[in-house]
Order: C-alpha cells, then structure tokens, then sequence
C-alpha cells in the first residue's frame, strides 16, 4: 500500500508514466485505488511501471495481486492495447558440454560382401622330411598259373673213338639235328685239336678230334639238339 495522497495501482498491461499520475491526482486520491493483475503479467513488468513512476515526482506505487475494493477492476481506468512484441535478445553463451550418453544398440549385421579375386599363386614350400616306414602290408592272394610256354630244346651226346696214332675222330649228330659244342678225350702225351663240322655256311652237324701223337686213342663227342 502507499501513503497517504498515493494510489496504489496495480496493472494488467504496463501503463504510461502520466496514467501512472494522473491515478495519483485523481479526487478519491486520498484512498486505495487497487487493480487485479491478470496473469500472464510478469512481476518485472509491474515493478518497471512503479519505478517509472516514481522517477516523474509522483508517490510510490505498490502492485497488489488481490482481488480490488470494488470487487474488479477501477471504473476511472481501462486496460490500454497490448504493445508490439520487442525485439529478439541475442543468443546466449554456449552451455557445458552434457555428459557421455549410453552406447547404443549394436547395429544389425551388413550384407555378406562380394568375393574377392583369387589371389596369386604362393611360393613352392620347402620339402618335407622323410616319413616313417610303414607296416608290412599282408600277402597278397596268389595270382593265375600263366600260360605255358614253348616247348624246350631236347639235347643228347653222340662220340666217336679212334685208336691208332694220329687219327681223326668224328662224332657227328643225326640228321637234321645241328651241334650247340663238343669236345674230346685223349691219352697222355697226345697233341690233340678240335673244331665243329659241317656244310660251310651252315650250323654245325657234329665235332671233330685230330691227335699227333700217343697211343692210347683219342675220342671226340658233339652235344646235339634234336630239331
């Protein structure tokens, strides 16, 4: 409340400094004139008005948020039309940086990937040591009897002796037959030579022994195949 000789006013817009005095002059000056703040109307606002009034000579002015003496508003004063919305304040400093948030959810896995090039081809590694050796494996089972083979050559001896010095023995093997060799038997002393018969150009028939000296004989003999 003020003084006496001031009003008090309280505003539901923020009034001019000569609504503010002519308030105070007003012939009921001498009582309380009240007004209801409306809401929406900042307590900043209301004590900016009081000190403008103040500041042009007239009585303090108190706001009162209340309801009036006269049940509503003062009769002698109308709310005057809203002013225009001011200005944008500039931007305020930069806040603190906030603290480290949760990790979030892993992400759902990413499609499988193209295949990549066949790469080139490695060095040739070192060779490997020797391994153990290994069990004997088991017998195998016996193979088929082959087939059989040509017949075999059928061989024989024939001899021949000759007793007096100096003669030739012949041993000489049946006909169609050939000599594979031969050789002969002489008495001591004896100075004997050998050698194969035959056609000239052809296999040998049979085996001759020539003796120079000796009286025992001397006895040749052919090893013959039979064709």
């Amino acid at each position: 409340m003020v003084t006496t000789g001031a009003a008090t006013v309280a505003l539901s817009v923020l009034p001019s400094t000569v609504a503010v005095a002519d308030a105070m002059q007003r012939p009921d000056a001498g009582r309380p004139v009240l007004q209801q703040v409306p809401e929406g109307v900042s307590e900043a606002a209301v004590t900016d008005a009081i000190r403008r009034a103040g500041s042009d000579g007239r009585a303090p002015v108190d706001s009162y948020g209340g309801p009036t003496a006269h049940g509503g508003r003062d009769p002698h004063h109308q709310q005057g039309a809203r002013g225009p919305q001011g200005p944008r304040g500039p931007q305020g400093p930069r806040g603190p940086q906030g603290p480290k948030g949760h990790p979030g959810r892993p992400g759902k896995p990413g499609p499988q990937g193209a295949q990549g090039a066949q790469g080139a081809q490695g060095a040739q590694g070192a060779q490997g040591a020797q391994g153990a050796q290994g069990a004997q494996g088991a017998q195998g089972a016996q193979g088929a009897q082959g087939a059989t083979g040509p017949a075999g050559l059928s061989t024989y001896i024939v001899a021949a002796f000759s007793g007096a010095p100096g003669n030739t023995a012949t041993a000489n093997c049946l006909s169609g037959d050939i000599a594979t060799g031969g050789g002969f038997i002489a008495g001591n002393g004896s100075r004997v030579s050998s050698r194969p018969v035959g056609a000239a150009g052809a296999a040998a028939t049979g085996w001759q022994a020539t003796q120079s000296i000796g009286v025992n004989g001397i006895t040749a003999f052919a090893i013959c195949v039979d064709l």
